[in-house]
């Protein structure tokens, strides 16, 4: 497990609880990202101060950043066939290889590439057509295919603080945030088809979403609002059952065990409820920062 504290370390703990190494002094955190792990174990880092940082899999780290940049990479990004895809506060997505002793920019933004209409702070997610999906501070969601052409946008209603998510069907699930002027804000699960990005339908809640979905393997989808409420939706878009709890749960949902779904609140408590479903979906990137896809990878982080 890493985490890169408010300390400005980078804490590696072994499934035992033990430190694998002192902690590495890395900078501040960012707000919106999240340490990467690739396949030679090694852990990447955003900078608070702009570009890319690495740690090796012994705590060892060079004298100067991996990647060079003034900009922020504040974004939750994943690691595909050896690069890094990430988000940046200047507009763009990047592609890294994470070979050699420091990283490129393989996307040209004198072409345009990765370029979407605002800053990128959401976790990024891989479609089932393989396309990256970003969703940007302009309120649109994006896709670019591998070698960064864009593929399409499409305006979304709301603000998104969470990632997309992708079914096995190609569906594309997003968790917003609506603020209507002198009104509370509230939120809604929108639901899209990946081939033609119509809408399917949408879930309105009495709070905003910042809850990351999890989808099992029925097709439930759990996730949590800010006034504390868990949400299950069936894939028509119709509830299931909802639990209500005394803290906002902004964190992702995860599929632990046959079963349980969990998430994290804000008062620091873990919540685990019993479900219908009893594993996650095959592919996609059915929960943040988790499961294997039909392209071999792991969200966020690269599968072995």
């Amino acid at each position: 497990m890493r985490v890169h504290s408010g300390d400005g370390r980078l804490h590696v703990v072994t499934p035992d609880g033990r430190c694998a190494f002192e902690p590495v002094a890395v900078g501040e955190p960012l707000g919106w990202a999240s340490p990467l792990v690739d396949s030679q174990n090694n852990t990447w880092i955003c900078r608070h101060a702009g570009g890319l940082a690495k740690v090796d899999a012994f705590g060892q780290t060079g004298r100067r950043p991996f990647y060079r940049m003034r900009h922020r990479f504040d974004c939750t990004g994943l690691i595909h066939g050896g690069t890094l895809y990430i988000g940046c506060e200047e507009h763009y997505v990047y592609a890294i290889p994470l070979d050699g002793d420091s990283g490129r920019n393989l996307w040209s933004h004198s072409i345009e590439l990765g370029r979407t209409g605002c800053a990128i702070h959401c976790p990024l997610a891989l479609g089932t057509g393989g396309e990256l999906l970003a969703i940007s501070q302009d309120d649109r969601l994006y896709a670019f295919g591998l070698d960064g052409q864009s593929r399409w946008s499409v305006p979304l209603p709301g603000h998104g603080l969470s990632s997309p998510v992708v079914d096995e069907d190609g569906t594309i699930y997003v968790g917003l945030s609506q603020n209507p002027r002198d009104e509370p804000a509230r939120g809604v699960l929108l639901a899209l088809r990946g081939a033609t990005r119509q809408m399917k339908w949408q879930y309105a809640v009495d709070a905003a979403i910042e809850s990351t979905p999890v989808i099992g393997d029925d097709g439930i989808v759990y996730f949590g609002d800010n006034d504390g409420v868990i949400h299950a939706v069936d894939p028509q878009g119709k509830l299931v059952w909802k639990t209500t709890f005394e803290s906002p749960i902004r964190s992702a949902g995860a599929i632990i065990d046959r079963g349980l779904v969990a998430f994290g609140a804000d008062d620091g408590s873990l919540l685990v409820l019993k479900c219908s479903s009893q594993a996650i979906r095959s592919r996609g990137w059915p929960k943040l920062l988790g499961a294997a896809s039909q392209n071999g990878l792991v969200g966020g982080n690269e599968a072995s």
